[in-house]
């Protein structure tokens, strides 16, 4: 039983240095203020992309976002997409769900 416990407190562990590192990368990719607030007005231009971003708190999936924005679920994918790509946004895993979380 100590070694199930001790194997899940190092699963746990790993959960929280790969989120943090997840963390380190978009701030990499956006090292400089201005690039990053450049980056911002221009991703949140959009109504869909600024509206998804908003609601990107961690507790809310593609399909969550969608429903709140009543858009369609391929259209918020894709806004999600480019807004993680830009630095903006990472995944985060609840359980089985993804949800998306503001980097900046």
């Amino acid at each position: 039983m100590g070694k199930d416990a001790d194997l899940q407190s190092i699963a746990q562990t790993l959960l929280l240095i790969e989120s943090r590192l997840e963390d380190i990368i978009s701030i990499l990719k956006l090292s400089k203020q201005a690039q990053i607030d450049s980056v911002k007005q221009r991703f949140l231009a959009s109504q869909v992309r600024a509206g998804a971003y908003k609601l990107c708190d961690g507790t809310h999936s593609v399909t969550d976002i969608a429903e709140a924005l009543e858009k369609k679920t391929p259209n918020v994918s894709r806004a999600l997409s480019e807004l993680e790509a830009a630095g903006l946004i990472r995944q985060a895993r609840q359980g089985k769900k993804i949800c998306y979380v503001q980097v900046f």
